[in-house]
């Protein structure tokens, strides 16, 4: 069982929200495979999550890279203005957060395959003493990036991680020192029945009150 949830973001709004749609739904196609064991940079443990994005990036980075060739020029360009106050063309880069969750079967036990990369997050909520009654397990934190000192948390002038797709050329480029796709942050837990899951935009966690999902810096229970 796996759920997607991809936000594209950035200046070009139109190419990043393709970007994002062909990204889930790549994943979703690549969830199904049989895949080798991946490692990913912020934690050396085997992450079934981190191993899909392993595996779908290139894949979506090259589909992207077909649509991206028939566009017209002033869909992907755009004039800015540079320090000294002239216009100049700069590219739009496709981007986009994701968060994806993998459910398997370990040691005969059910355990989740968590990955976020960016503002996008999820929730872990498991019933309480009344039978309508749940209590947040645990809820993820989002991922930033400092422009001044690295860092996972949000702070004044940061931007939230992002995967970047393609260049024109076909390059992927880094662009204000955001992360590479292969550091997002990966985790595991165990789960129980009627545990209930919620996956969403930072939209949906931004307007969470104390009594909903609400505390993007909890850490695990």
């Amino acid at each position: 069982c796996m759920v997607c949830v991809a936000d594209g973001v950035g200046e070009g709004e139109h190419l990043s929200g393709e970007f994002a749609r062909r990204f889930t739904r790549l994943c979703f196609d690549t969830a199904w495979l049989p895949l080798p064991q991946h490692t990913v940079a912020t934690n050396q443990k085997f992450n079934y999550s981190g191993t899909i994005l392993a595996k779908v990036y290139p894949e979506c980075c090259k589909d992207y890279s077909k649509l991206r060739a028939d566009m017209a020029d002033e869909d992907c360009w755009r004039e800015k203005p540079d320090r000294s106050g002239k216009l100049v063309k700069q590219e739009l880069l496709p981007s986009t957060t994701a968060v994806m969750l993998t459910l398997l079967k370990q040691h005969d036990k059910p355990r989740l395959h968590a990955l976020v990369h960016g503002d996008s997050g999820w929730a872990l909520l498991r019933r309480g003493t009344g039978a309508s009654e749940y209590q947040t397990v645990y809820v993820s934190p989002a991922l930033f990036y400092a422009k001044q000192a690295g860092g996972r948390h949000k702070g004044r002038n940061d931007v939230q991680r992002q995967i970047l797709g393609p260049r024109g050329n076909g390059n992927v480029g880094m662009f204000n020192g955001m992360d590479p796709p292969d550091d997002p942050m990966t985790e595991e837990f165990d789960v129980q029945e009627n545990d209930v899951v919620v996956v969403a935009t930072d939209g949906f966690f931004d307007n969470c009150n104390d009594g909903g999902t609400s505390g993007r810096e909890a850490e695990p229970a």
